[in-house]
């Protein structure tokens, strides 16, 4: 996320929008990298209503919130089709801040949901 804020800091979208599809700095694996994109496009609901993503989810009326925040402003279609720059790059400022709220709810949701589910164990 780093990297693309500077990038977007620069107000050079196109380098933002690579990081954000093709990854940068972060692997999820020896072979792949943890995408940005892949974590807007997912539906979490499946982690409950009263999960953090189930409460931004009905707060923004879509359970791809951060893909409709984001991609608009980062490609500059929809609502940000002729904004400018300085906009462009405002928003996108405040929704990687998102981003990386919601994707740490999501591993706090995530640790819950298994430990109801009976999938953690104390290994002390």
């Amino acid at each position: 996320v780093k990297d693309m804020h500077n990038a977007n800091e620069r107000n050079n979208f196109a380098a933002a929008a690579d990081i954000y599809l093709k990854g940068k700095n972060n692997r999820r694996n020896e072979t792949s990298m943890r995408i940005m994109h892949e974590f807007t496009y997912r539906n979490l609901s499946n982690e409950g209503p009263q999960s953090f993503w189930g409460i931004y989810s009905t707060h923004f009326q879509s359970t791809q919130y951060l893909k409709d925040l984001i991609d608009p402003a980062l490609f500059g279609n929809g609502t940000f089709t002729r904004a400018c720059c300085g906009v462009r790059s405002a928003a996108l400022d405040v929704y990687f801040r998102l981003w990386l709220v919601a994707y740490a709810h999501h591993e706090v949701d995530g640790g819950v949901y298994r430990n109801a589910a009976g999938e953690i164990t104390d290994c002390s």
